[in-house]
């Protein structure tokens, strides 16, 4: 039934599946407090490319486990929380890929801005889940704003996504998806794992009946979604963090 529903899913996003691996280039390293940030360029085949931050702890030692941050879309001169989360949640002993929306040269390259972002999305997971200082059965993907939505398509595509966290989640872009319907079948398809909704105010969506109606009938499992209302949070990457790393550590 999963595999059903994500063919569904997948087809009306684009047609664009989970990738096998993807290689990239180090474009600068620094080492900094504790973790090291490289400048990356992920390989996404077909002459495209697309920049991301990797973020990991200088003391590593053997295989841990990693979240995947899609940033949301900037906010004027309003700092970038997701920037704020990745150096916490490093300092939490993850690794961390902070990946920033598209730009628009990015979007035209491929078949369309919708197809082209989450295509985009899949690699930095397939990057981060391959890298040898990660543990590829603990990998989650989480997205701040705008990125949440980016966070909950990849979850939904990508079953090997082991939690979904959603940081503020903002009105859906125009172009990330197909409406409601879509909104739905991908939360059918991420209930059975752990999902982690953290917002300033009210929940106007976080999987609602239309999407339990699904699952209940697909059979694909218990909603394991849990919701946080933080007004201090919405603007604060590291309470954002602390909010995640509590709830992280029995579920990552």
């Amino acid at each position: 039934a999963q595999g059903a529903l994500r063919k569904r899913l997948t087809e009306s996003l684009g047609g664009t599946a989970g990738l096998a691996s993807v290689q990239a280039t180090v474009l600068s390293r620094e080492e900094t407090d504790g973790y090291v940030r490289e400048d990356v360029e992920l390989d996404l085949g077909r002459g495209l490319e697309a920049g991301a931050n990797l973020l990991s702890p200088a003391d590593r030692a053997g295989r841990g486990p990693a979240i995947v941050v899609y940033a949301g879309e900037p906010d004027g001169d309003r700092p970038n929380p997701s920037a704020a989360l990745a150096e916490d949640l490093v300092r939490y002993g993850y690794v961390v890929l902070e990946v920033p929306v598209a730009s628009d040269a990015e979007k035209k390259a491929g078949a369309d801005g919708r197809q082209q972002q989450l295509r985009s999305d899949l690699a930095a997971f397939a990057y981060l889940r391959g890298r040898r200082d990660v543990d590829p059965e603990r990998v989650g993907v989480c997205g701040v704003s705008s990125g949440a939505w980016r966070a909950l398509w990849v979850a939904a595509v990508e079953p090997r996504a082991c939690v979904l966290v959603q940081f503020v989640p903002s009105k859906e872009p125009e172009g990330t998806g197909s409406g409601s319907g879509d909104r739905d079948l991908a939360a059918a398809l991420v209930a059975p794992r752990g999902w982690l909704t953290i917002d300033a105010g009210k929940l106007e969506w976080n999987g609602g009946p239309t999407a339990r109606s699904i699952y209940a009938a697909h059979d694909v499992g218990e909603l394991k979604q849990k919701s946080i209302v933080s007004e201090t949070a919405a603007q604060d990457g590291a309470k954002l963090a602390q909010l995640a790393r509590d709830w992280l550590k029995d579920e990552l």
